[in-house]
């Protein structure tokens, strides 16, 4: 479990392409242009990520031997690609006071609804590829939530367009730099797991988990007060 959603993190990293922060500050600053960066972040990642996927769930026997490993490899793809489908659209609401609720009650439903069917799943016996078909189909859900919510508030006055090609790729370069400067900090976190499940077995695999996640809870405020003090400084920037 731990190597397969390692892998799907690293392949989501690797496809953000610098879109999550470019969109926050953009939507901080109330762009009226929101809406065709979003457009083209659907376009990039997807242009980037469906060819390589496929090359992964091909190539997902040449990294380990163990068929249901394999097989959660290639959930993992898709776990991905809804990923980076959602935060195409999150970080718009994350600005927004009104819509951040929303947001934050989706993900917290979607969640709770995860870790119910996990509970259910491993006391039927349910194995690493059913949990994955689980988070896979979590990801999905709050990537149809999360469309329908932006088609009730912002539909009218964001719309979501594909951007020509030229201007696309103007707002790729833009998005950039902050792909580079989250490429290095992703990779520190994402490269452990996938190490240790190489080098060592499944029981050290899993303690390495576990602490990861208790980590990860006492890192949770002051990572909170920075995401949460980011898109007003963006504002205070724009009003100089």
């Amino acid at each position: 479990w731990t190597l397969c959603m390692a892998w799907a993190a690293l392949l989501t990293m690797l496809f953000d392409l610098g879109f999550g922060v470019l969109l926050t500050r953009n939507a901080a600053r109330d762009d009226p242009g929101v809406g065709r960066i979003v457009g083209a972040a659907l376009c990039a990642r997807f242009g980037v990520l469906l060819p390589t996927g496929a090359l992964f769930y091909a190539a997902a026997p040449w990294l380990t031997a163990d068929p249901r490993t394999v097989t959660g490899l290639r959930i993992a793809a898709a776990i991905a690609a809804a990923g980076l489908a959602y935060s195409c659209f999150a970080p718009v609401f994350r600005v927004r006071p009104r819509s951040l609720v929303t947001l934050l009650t989706i993900e917290a439903v979607s969640a709770l609804a995860q870790s119910a069917g996990a509970w259910w799943l491993i006391r039927h016996g349910g194995g690493v590829a059913s949990l994955l078909v689980l988070a896979a189909g979590a990801q999905v859900a709050q990537c149809g939530a999360i469309i329908v919510l932006w088609r009730m508030t912002l539909g009218a006055r964001r719309r979501i367009e594909c951007p020509r090609l030229i201007e696309a790729l103007g707002i790729l370069r833009r998005a950039l730099p902050f792909a580079l400067a989250g490429l290095i900090a992703n990779a520190q976190i994402r490269i452990a797991p996938l190490l240790v499940g190489y080098l060592s077995g499944a029981s050290a695999l899993a303690s390495f988990g576990a602490a990861t996640k208790i980590g990860n809870l006492v890192r949770m405020l002051p990572q909170a007060a920075i995401a949460g003090a980011r898109p007003v400084l963006a504002d205070e920037v724009q009003h100089g």
